[in-house]
This record gives structure tokens, sequence and C-alpha cells, in this order.
């Protein structure tokens, strides 16, 4: 049982990138009910990015959940959350030869304008989660967008790891031993 939660088991799918990110997003949306209690319905506004229909659709369910009405009215007498996206993202990080870290972060800014007009900065959110998986199984969980795939970092060889900085090491003695044996000549 412990090793089922270290390591995800046989035949358990594995969670993909996008559901992830959706989970995470899910905590901005609590976060998020806890600064506007008080208030039954605000306006949203997030800013452009690739991820933003993600948050979207996280806050609205989210929001919704705990009471607090998203309204597409303009009108100056409900208070307007504006989001920003400052990162989101995947990294793998390779631990041996058939595993590797992900961890899935996002990074996002708001400020709430009160419809008296003044503004109110809200703690910025940024939040990261890991998990390890196979290195087999990242076709599975990758998605074709840009914030929710990314590179594998190459693994390394024993040739990288130890003949490459001997040889360097070794050539630099030798290029040294030359430079001070020729000089006394």
């Amino acid at each position: 049982m412990l090793l089922c939660l270290a390591v995800p088991c046989l035949g358990q799918p594995l969670e993909g990138n996008v559901e992830r990110l959706r989970s995470l997003a899910d905590s901005l949306a609590v976060m998020l009910c806890r600064e506007l209690q008080g208030w039954s319905q605000v306006q949203l506004s997030v800013e452009p990015h690739p991820a933003r229909w993600l948050l979207e659709h996280a806050l609205v369910q989210g929001l919704a959940a705990c009471g607090c009405q998203l309204s597409s009215s303009t009108a100056d007498t409900l208070p307007r959350l504006t989001i920003a996206i400052a990162d989101v993202g995947i990294r793998y990080e390779r631990l041996s030869a058939d595993r590797v870290q992900r961890t899935v972060r996002w990074h996002v800014l708001a400020t709430l304008r009160l419809p008296d007009g003044s503004l109110r900065a809200l703690a910025p959110w940024r939040v990261a989660a890991e998990d390890t998986l196979p290195q087999a199984a990242i076709p599975q969980v990758e998605q074709p967008y840009s914030f929710a795939s990314a590179l594998l970092p190459e693994s390394r060889s024993l040739w990288q790891e130890l003949v490459e900085p001997a040889l360097a090491i070794g050539t630099g003695a030798v290029i040294l031993l030359l430079l001070f044996t020729l000089r006394s000549r």
C-alpha cells in the first residue's frame, strides 16, 4: 500500500499534464473564495494567455461552488477580479534511466477593483506539485499545448560522466608538463 502512494501502481491510470494543472488551479479558486467573502457576485477578467481557458474553467466552477456568481455585467457596482498568469508549465527531471520527476507549476497575480474604485492587490499565488513517473509514460501524459508539455533532459552516458572529464584533466596535465619541460630547456 505504501509503495503505491510513493510510486504509481501498475494499472493505475496516470494523470495527464492538463489534469494536474487543472487540479492545482482548483486550489486557486479555493483561495479566491476566501478573498471574496462577502461578495455574492463578481466580474472576472483573465488576461490573455494560452492557459487562460484552463484557469477560467477552474475558477468558474470553484467560485460557483463557494456561492460566488460570476457576472458578465460591466456595471461599476460589482467588484472586478483581474487575473494575470505569470507562469504555468511542466518540467521533467531525470531521476534514473527509466524514471522522471514531473513538476507542475502555476504563478498567478490578481487584483480586485472594488465598487468605490479602489484597487486591492491579492497575494501572489504560486504553487508547484511534483510526482514521479516512468519515462515511457511521458507520451501518455503530454498534451498538445505549449504549457502542458516539456522537453525531457538528455540522459548523460558513462562517456559524458567519467571519460570526458578525465580526458580533459589528463590533457591539461600533459599541456602543463610540456610547457614547463620545454621552458626549462
